[in-house]
């Protein structure tokens, strides 16, 4: 006996009788955002409400600035307030669509998420430019994913809190305070194919465990990279400095933090910050293929019992009076110098008196209490090292 094909309609109202049927099953929905009513709303939060977890929510072109109560904050405000899991925020490219109200006030957030933790990526938000709010997107759960962005006129363009697996991707940011800013205990953030100039601070890691960023470029940042209490890598990033500024660090490791960098081009030189590369308080950097180049006093510093003794075959240039200073505080003035090792690196010539000279440490300020370390730098490399930029 020969059976007859079925037909799609019929196949199509068997899929739908069997996801009512089986539980659990759900087939995720999408609705459209549009500013002139073509859509199923024209407020963005609406069709948030109306949305459940895993559908899409296709924004369209326009500016969308409507300001509503978080229902979840007293007295706090935002363009979009989400408590629910799976959603993907969909724009018409960053040209086009735009959230946000413009204002930076503390109690307004252009996007505020808080999500069920246990669903890993649970909030997508692409190809959307975030303009004002103190903060463009306030995080709080795991599986962010942000890709093809663009932010501005924020203190921070995307605050994460206390989350793991968070991904933020091929987005640019500007005019803020700190681009991307981590904060409570994260695993894992990943930052990479990212621009950030004319702020504050590209990327602030505190207190994250694997955060990683690479193939990322700042310019016109008073500092490029901060890693404070956290762990993690930098890879293939490029850091440029603000003319004539004093402050900040291209990259910079506070307490305890623990970082391996490789194939870097942290070029301070064109500004006067305290150190291209400083690394402090208990912090521990490895890598190599790097270039360092300062602008102010020294290219690069290690304190606070910073260790950075498995960083070599780098570039480190001499700034204005030195290629690295390094200073360890021994109060007691008793015991014997702690070294560094800082073999096998170019610093700029192949004259050993002249290394000597650019890097100040314990030999130059004798039974000082601040300089108890001393620099082996030989052997060092005689030429430019290959570096992969």
């Amino acid at each position: 006996m020969h059976r007859m094909p079925l037909g799609p309609g019929v196949v199509l109202v068997a899929v739908i009788l069997w996801g009512l049927l089986v539980p659990g099953f759900a087939v995720a929905g999408t609705w459209r955002v549009e500013l002139d009513g073509s859509g199923d709303f024209t407020v963005i939060q609406d069709a948030v409400d109306a949305a459940a977890p895993g559908d899409t929510i296709l924004v369209g072109p326009g500016r969308f600035e409507t300001v509503r109560p978080i229902p979840f904050w007293d007295g706090f405000n935002a363009t979009v307030a989400l408590q629910k899991g799976g959603l993907v925020l969909q724009g018409s490219g960053t040209e086009q669509t735009i959230i946000g109200a413009g204002s930076t006030y503390w109690d307004y957030r252009a996007i505020v998420a808080e999500n069920n933790p246990s669903i890993v990526y649970s909030f997508t938000v692409r190809d959307i430019a975030i303009v004002g709010g103190y903060t463009g997107i306030h995080y709080e759960g795991d599986g962010l994913l942000v890709e093809r962005c663009e932010f501005a006129n924020s203190f921070d363009g995307v605050a994460i809190f206390t989350s793991d697996n968070n991904r933020v991707c091929d987005s640019v940011f500007h005019d803020l305070g700190i681009g991307i800013d981590s904060f409570m205990g994260n695993d894992i953030l990943i930052v990479s194919g990212c621009r950030f100039e004319q702020m504050e601070c590209g990327v602030s890691m505190q207190t994250v465990t694997g955060g990683i960023v690479r193939d990322c470029v700042f310019r016109e940042c008073i500092g490029g990279i901060q890693y404070d209490r956290s762990s993690g890598e930098i890879t293939a990033c490029q850091v440029h400095g603000i003319e004539g500024t004093e402050y900040g660090s291209g990259v910079f490791l506070e307490l305890d933090s623990v970082v391996t960098m490789s194939n870097c081009l942290v070029d301070m030189s064109t500004s006067s910050p305290q150190a291209a590369l400083y690394v402090r308080n208990g912090s521990v950097l490895s890598g190599s293929d790097n270039v360092i180049r300062g602008g102010g006093g020294t290219s690069m510093r290690v304190a606070g019992r910073g260790r950075c003794d498995n960083f070599h075959g780098n570039e480190i240039y001499k700034a204005e009076n030195y290629c690295l200073e390094a200073e360890y505080y021994n109060p007691s003035l008793y015991g014997p110098l702690v070294e560094l090792d800082m073999t096998d690196n170019y610093w700029g010539t192949d004259i050993a008196d002249s290394i000597s000279s650019w890097i100040d440490d314990a030999d130059d300020h004798p039974r000082s209490p601040n300089y108890w370390m001393t620099v082996v730098f030989q052997p060092f490399e005689d030429e430019s090292v290959p570096v992969t930029q």
